[in-house]
């Protein structure tokens, strides 16, 4: 029987990114697929809704994909309850409404 999936919604700041030109922008959409790129306060976060068994399943596809465009993970943002349950779980703390950056440390 099949594990039930959850949809896991976070942002991974990309490390020592203050700005994003097209063609890493490119290299990030061709690698990641749907994601969702964006700057604030000159930090770049890619964004991700997906649909998994496992945070670390989403994880690992989102890091993996940064990661094949060329760009390092400096940490992870919890967007949604599931996912911020999940980070918990692992006892890795996780503030939902302020969005504070926790380092990115997934067990299997």
């Amino acid at each position: 029987m099949k594990a039930k999936k959850t949809e896991f919604s976070f942002s991974l700041v990309l490390s020592g990114l203050k700005v994003l030109d097209p063609e890493g922008t490119e290299r990030l959409y061709e690698a990641c697929g749907d994601c969702i790129l964006g700057i604030r306060s000159q930090v770049v976060r890619a964004g991700f809704d997906c649909l998994a068994e496992s945070l670390g399943s989403a994880l690992g596809k989102a890091v993996e994909g940064i990661e094949k465009a060329g760009f390092e993970v400096a940490s992870i943002e919890g967007d949604n309850p599931a996912t911020c349950a999940a980070l918990a779980k692992a006892s890795v703390p996780c503030y939902r409404l302020d969005h504070r950056l926790i380092p990115i440390e997934v067990p299997d």
